[in-house]
């Protein structure tokens, strides 16, 4: 399950890296990294996948911990700007722009999800 973290942190840090929303029909880009939330959640990966390298040769709790905040963290920013983007999209101030959503907030909530999950221990039978 430590790789489970690196990947929730490639995840994460990609999904920020992809096109959060696309406009006028998919000819204008925003990418994660534009703005601040975007940065925070690179910020974010980029720590799961240091804690997953470290975890490699040392499982501690508060590694484990760690893992499942900023995962969580993650996932839940991910949620709230998924809601945020598509009541965007959906308005109908914005029908001129043609606005869509694209797929870096998916990429962030399943990659946060996987960083969180991952710090659980399978139990040993014995």
């Amino acid at each position: 399950m430590v790789y489970a973290t690196i990947a929730g942190g490639v995840a994460i840090a990609s999904g920020a890296m992809l096109p959060w929303m696309t406009f006028y029909a998919g000819l204008q880009r925003v990418n994660g990294t534009s703005g601040l939330y975007g940065r925070l959640l690179l910020a974010g990966g980029l720590l799961l996948v240091l804690i997953g390298a470290v975890r490699v040769w040392r499982d501690a709790a508060a590694l484990r911990g760690l893992s499942l905040v900023v995962g969580a963290a993650a996932a839940v920013g991910a949620a709230l700007l998924l809601s945020r983007a598509y009541g965007m999209a959906g308005s109908p101030a914005s029908m001129m722009l043609v606005p869509r959503v694209g797929p870096g907030l998916f990429v962030i909530a399943v990659g946060g999800v996987l960083a969180s999950v991952a710090m659980m221990r399978v139990p040993q039978r014995g």
